[in-house]
């Protein structure tokens, strides 16, 4: 549900993203066929990429959560507002193998040397970059 939020608002900002230099990778950490499917679904105008080893996310030193953390009064209360906003949980999805429950997010700004900028890793499963922060470090490079 909060990878679909975050793609969501993606997304709904590219005009903003793109008029401040942004080109965007999405590493999804399921098969290549589901990040295809999902990318298509969403309308992704960027490149979507699959990492189903989850060997980025190691390398970008992205954590993990635990159940408790999952199941955490802030992270139920983060649920509720994201589906108020329309987004879902897709349980087949969840249980079908290509996701690990525990995978914590992150995102990461890169200039064109390849210096990272700007990086974050998410606290819990509910936490993602808001737009905003990422168009304020695009602003300062």
């Amino acid at each position: 549900m909060f990878c679909q939020e975050q793609l969501g608002e993606l997304v709904e900002r590219q005009q903003d993203l793109q008029k401040n230099g942004a080109g965007l990778v999405v590493i999804g950490q399921g098969s290549v066929d589901l990040t295809r499917r999902v990318c298509k679904s969403k309308k992704a105008w960027f490149q979507c990429a699959a990492d189903p080893d989850r060997e980025s996310f190691a390398l970008y030193g992205l954590g993990y959560t635990s159940w408790g953390s999952i199941m955490s009064e802030p992270v139920q209360r983060r649920g509720k507002q994201a589906s108020k906003q329309g987004y879902g949980q897709d349980w087949a999805r969840t249980f079908d193998g290509d996701a690990d429950w525990f995978q914590l997010s992150g995102t990461a700004v890169i200039d064109s040397g390849g210096v990272v900028r700007f990086m974050h890793r998410a606290a819990d499963v509910s936490d993602h970059t808001s737009v905003d922060t990422i168009l304020e470090t695009l602003q300062g490079l």
